[in-house]
């Protein structure tokens, strides 16, 4: 049966300064067997994972958090510093204004950049470069970190990770690997090289090319990718994991090349690797027993 997952968001304020909030999908029936946390790949949302919270919220609690920039939370308020143009900033402010049918502006008073915006549907934010705090892997965890104390989420429990998701997955493994149960890598590999035709979209003038094939606006996608992923040291957290894990790969990446067959294994000699399912029920039923083997 379809569940109206917006329904089940919640905000929670992550940073007071400047205020972050981060919208989450939380679904918990009477009886859960365990928890299982969600986290999307660059440019997505949680919606990414309908199928998968409609299938396991029946029996276990499901958690899917938009991560900074994404679905309905705040944007990274690095994305709005002065060596931002007005164009791309105006183009980051329609992006959430077209998702979220919110009123928003962005403005400049040299030599501060300013945007007012109301996405986050609760009070009128303005974000100031002076303010800002950059984004890193370490601001990423942090908010994670913030959702699950606030969710008081039982543990130990199960980390999904997608891409992005996976990455981020993987170091909240290292930092607390006594707080995961089983962790699922799904297309996330040990470096994270731009697809050529990605690597060309944001090289070129933005008039050129707007991103919106992406499904996300291009400095969202850079910011991400130039202050997180480029330099992220994959390998040497994949040797450092010790929880169950289990590798979903990719035959191809969106924004970054596919992982390539077997490079996670050398990492990690005791991951289980599959290629990743094709429909929506065989990911299901992959994760299901991955979750429940003894």
């Amino acid at each position: 049966m379809a569940i109206d997952l917006n329904s089940r968001r919640s905000q929670i304020l992550v940073s007071k300064s400047p205020p972050i909030q981060i919208s989450v999908i939380d679904i918990a029936p009477k009886k859960s067997r365990q928890t299982l946390v969600f986290l999307h790949g660059l440019g997505a949302d949680s919606l990414q994972w309908r199928e998968q919270l409609e299938y396991f919220s029946a029996s276990h609690r499901v958690i899917a958090i938009d991560l900074r920039g994404h679905g309905q939370s705040d944007p990274p308020a690095s994305a709005f510093d002065r060596e931002k143009s007005a164009a791309e900033i105006q183009e980051a402010v329609r992006y959430h204004k077209g998702r979220h049918g919110a009123y928003s502006r962005a403005y400049t008073v040299w030599p501060v950049t300013r945007v007012k915006t109301n996405w986050s549907k609760d009070k009128t934010k303005e974000f100031v470069w002076a303010q800002q705090v950059a984004l890193s892997m370490q601001v990423l965890l942090e908010d994670i970190e913030a959702v699950i104390k606030k969710l008081k989420v039982k543990v130990p429990f199960v980390m999904v990770g997608h891409s992005l998701g996976g990455a981020i997955a993987a170091e909240y493994s290292k930092a607390h690997p006594y707080r995961i149960h089983r962790l699922i890598l799904v297309a996330t590999p040990a470096r994270f090289k731009l697809t050529f035709f990605t690597a060309l979209k944001l090289d070129v003038p933005g008039w050129l090319s707007p991103m919106t094939a992406l499904g996300a606006p291009r400095i969202l996608i850079q910011e991400f990718h130039n202050r997180v992923l480029k330099y992220w040291p994959g390998s040497a957290t994949f040797k450092k994991l010790f929880v169950d894990t289990l590798i979903m790969r990719s035959p191809r990446g969106q924004y970054h090349e596919a992982l390539p067959l077997g490079e996670l294994k050398t990492h990690m000699p005791s991951a289980k690797e599959i290629l990743q399912p094709r429909s929506a029920a065989d990911l299901n039923r992959t994760i299901q027993d991955f979750i429940e083997a003894k």
